[in-house]
């Protein structure tokens, strides 16, 4: 019945769309009589029929320099782009790499899939593998055929008074614009300031500041706290909690959330993720972006992308059950299985890991 209901709204964003272009860099702001008179086509998917977070893991693509590696990298791409769609049903994919080539064949596995069931994810393009890198232009993003970028806005915000430069980034917006890219500013918050940001003020900044005349797709808000760590329950030592002091998060007003998704940037340990996405909920946003620093062992340097699509495929399509909706967690010894010589210590001690266990009710 969820089906069928999700079909015919489909059906019906599809015959109420004056212009629906998916085409490897073509235009991809279309009009609608359903939602109002412009859209950007990723807005749906980070906002769900259903009310709940989309999630949309990070990936790293490597750029190995063997030989033998190389010649596999592109059916490790395919592999890990169609793991995404089938089994992990993310709700977008965000790619980092230094090579627009392997960005593109992720980009072309998720074509193929057009006219398919699950249909393709759209792919936002996070920039190179290490900050250190020249970014790309925009035009040649444009060609890899991806959906968006992020934007990054450098420094850390601590207080509504924080002058962020947003006009100097303003010519690079309207690049992407022009190269008919859907464009994700990345606003860091400090931890302290976080709760008590104006996000209502801070939309209307951007998108005065940065925008101009145009609206970003979407803004991703990130938290300058670190990489968030769980602590053994004292009552069962196989319990991993997170204390709420580590948590620090604005609240997203819903005429904000619906004028322009807000997503929030989750970088916690592997075993306390589904403890961490769930309060982006209760705080209001649409929808969370998994970082790849989530990754047991590490997934920005030649990460081992078998074993990184084994690991969303676990985590996003359990962050989406219906089970979901209670979160806890412990280790278990079935389901997904890590390799003995990443150097996480987590990894070592679970071995054979399922990343996932529920509060008793």
């Amino acid at each position: 019945m969820k089906f069928l209901a999700s079909t015919i709204v489909s059906l019906l964003i599809v015959s109420n769309s004056e212009a629906f272009v998916r085409n490897g860099g073509e235009s991809r702001l279309v009009s609608t009589k359903l939602f109002g008179d412009k859209k950007y086509v990723i807005q749906d998917a980070f906002r769900t029929l259903t009310g709940k977070l989309s999630h949309s893991p990070e990936i790293v693509l490597p750029q190995p320099t063997d030989p033998t590696a190389l010649l596999l990298l592109s059916n490790s791409i395919t592999l890990l782009s169609e793991g995404l769609r089938k089994k992990a049903k993310a709700s977008t994919a965000w790619i980092s790499s230094s090579n627009l080539e392997n960005v593109a064949t992720f980009v072309n596995e998720q074509e193929d899939a057009r006219g398919n069931f699950p249909g393709p994810l759209s792919v936002i393009y996070c920039g190179p593998a290490t900050s250190s890198e020249t970014a790309f232009s925009a035009d040649d993003v444009a060609k890899t055929g991806v959906s968006g970028v992020v934007l990054p806005i450098e420094g850390v915000m601590n207080s509504a008074d924080d002058d962020m430069s947003l006009d100097k980034y303003s010519e690079i917006f309207q690049a992407y614009v022009s190269s008919n890219l859907e464009v994700i500013p990345e606003v860091t918050l400090g931890f302290d300031y976080a709760p008590e940001c104006n996000v209502k003020e801070l939309v209307d900044t951007i998108t005065k500041d940065l925008c101009g005349s145009d609206e970003p797709a979407a803004i991703l808000l990130s938290v300058d706290s670190g990489t968030i760590e769980g602590r053994r329950s004292d009552e069962d030592e196989d319990i991993v909690v997170v204390d709420d002091e580590k948590i620090s998060l604005p609240n997203i007003p819903k005429d904000v959330n619906k004028r322009i998704p807000i997503l929030g940037s989750v970088n916690c340990a592997a075993n306390i993720i589904s403890q961490c996405a769930p309060k982006f909920k209760s705080s209001g946003f649409s929808g969370t972006v998994l970082r790849a620093d989530c990754v047991p062992g590490g997934s920005r340097i030649n990460p081992d992308l078998g074993f990184v699509a084994e690991f969303w495929e676990y985590i996003v399509s359990d962050l989406k059950s219906l089970r979901s909706k209670s979160f806890g967690f412990r280790t278990k010894t079935e389901g997904l299985k890590l390799r003995k010589d990443l150097p996480s210590e987590w990894a070592v001690r679970t071995q054979n890991v399922a990343i996932t266990y529920y509060f008793r009710h």
